[in-house]
This record gives structure tokens, C-alpha cells and sequence, in this order.
């Protein structure tokens, strides 16, 4: 479990990153700014699903398909539901994450918690475009996460520096990444889909391991009034 944690730090890291654009010319600078822009109009939705799947392999094989419902019309209300499978075997409810009321809930493969939004970072009254690490960059500095981009109407295609990313993942002290490409679609100035694949080591105590890891994303409903999922106990959770 510690493993699979560490992993997943290291991809929300990686996706995070997934944000960080471009090199050298007026192409990549144009690219970078488009992205940048779309991930915060993004962010600043009033409301969306998204849903994705995830396949990471290392000595063993982890899959995984996840929905996202986020609705901040008004407060910050958000559910993230992972199911998956280890080895072939299902595993339901992998990780569950909840915001609501100013609180965040967590079922942790039936472990359950609850904490206040604010130990993440989340202020009353603020909203997931507060998540967005890259608004104090400089476009030089968005410029140089990635080595080459290619852009095909709303098509993107990048591939990230891994010495950016390292820096980015240098936190966890576990991971390092060889190889990480992404590829973005930006219909009206909004991402509708992202993939990033991911190739490297991390590393847990004296053990180091290679992993590849794929996560594929879609959003969809954006703006339109989508209603956020909780389980009936919530409020329960870690009493």
C-alpha cells in the first residue's frame, strides 16, 4: 500500500506538471500560453466531470478507472472515485475523495477520514483555480518544462524536460522520471482531454523499481449543472 501511495503521489506531481509548457520559438511560446490559459479557464469552471483511467506497472500490474464530479457554482463541492485492479484482481473503492462544507473525506481502501480543507491548501470560500502553481511563472519559466511541442488544430503534443519534472517531484525524494509526453486537446480555450505517459524509477527504502504509468482523461458537462455524488455516511466518516 505504502508503494501504490508513493506512486500516485508521484503522478498527481506529474499531472500537475502536465500544466508546465514549452522551449524555444514563437510556436512553443504561442502553445505554452494556450495551455497555460486552458488549464486555468479550467480550473475556473463552474462545474464538470471527468473521466479517466490510469495503468501503472512496475513488479506488479495496477489499473484503474476514476470519475471526478466537481460543482463550485457557489462552495467548492467535489468527489474523485477510483475502482481498480492489482494483478487481474478488482479492488473497489481504491481511494474515494471528498470536499464538502470546507471539509475533506477520504475512504482509503475502506479506511475512512475526514480533515478540514483548509490542511490542503483550501481556503473557505476558495476554489480549485487557487490549486493552479503556475499563475506566479514566467512565461520563460513555462517555456522550459518542456524540450519540443507540436500542435495540430486543437491537438497538443509535448514532451516534458525531465530535468523540470524532477524538480517538481524532488519532494517525494522517491521518484525520478526518464521519459514523460503529453498530448491535450483545447476546444474553446477550455482542456477537454489530457494523457500523460510517464517512464522512470522510484524508489522505497533500499528497493528501486522501474514503472510506466498512462493516465487518460476526458471532461465533459463543463459549465453545465452537474450534481457531486456522496455516500450517505459522510459525515460519520473517521468518528
Amino acid at each position: 500500500m505504502k508503494k501504490l501511495c508513493t506512486l500516485m503521489m508521484a503522478l498527481v506531481c506529474s499531472l500537475t506538471l502536465a500544466a508546465c509548457s514549452q522551449g524555444q520559438g514563437t510556436e512553443k511560446q504561442q502553445a505554452s500560453l494556450a495551455f497555460f490559459d486552458a488549464l486555468h479557464k479550467t480550473l475556473m469552471a463552474q462545474s464538470m466531470e471527468i473521466e479517466g483511467t490510469a495503468d501503472i506497472r512496475t513488479n506488479m500490474s495496477l489499473s484503474g478507472r476514476f470519475h471526478l464530479y466537481l460543482n463550485q457554482k457557489q462552495d467548492l463541492e467535489l468527489a474523485l472515485e477510483v475502482d481498480g485492479s492489482a494483478m487481474g484482481i478488482p479492488v473497489n473503492d481504491v481511494f474515494n475523495f471528498y470536499i464538502r462544507d470546507g471539509k475533506t473525506y477520504l475512504n482509503s481502501m475502506g479506511t475512512k477520514s475526514q480533515s478540514l480543507a483548509e490542511n490542503i491548501g483550501l481556503k473557505p470560500g476558495e476554489k480549485l483555480e487557487s490549486w493552479d502553481p503556475f499563475l506566479s511563472m514566467t512565461d520563460e519559466q513555462k517555456e522550459k518544462c518542456f524540450k519540443s511541442v507540436s500542435v495540430s488544430h486543437d491537438q497538443y503534443r509535448f514532451e516534458i524536460d525531465p530535468v523540470s519534472l524532477a524538480y517538481y517531484l524532488d519532494s517525494l525524494g522517491s521518484t525520478t522520471v526518464d521519459r514523460a509526453d503529453m498530448e491535450a486537446t483545447i476546444n474553446d480555450g477550455t482542456l477537454t482531454a489530457l494523457k500523460l505517459d510517464l517512464e522512470g524509477v522510484y524508489r522505497i527504502q533500499d528497493q528501486s523499481q522501474p514503472f510506466t504509468a498512462v493516465v487518460d482523461m476526458e471532461a465533459e458537462d463543463i459549465n453545465k449543472d452537474v450534481a457531486v455524488p456522496y455516500p450517505a455516511d459522510l459525515a460519520n466518516w473517521g468518528k
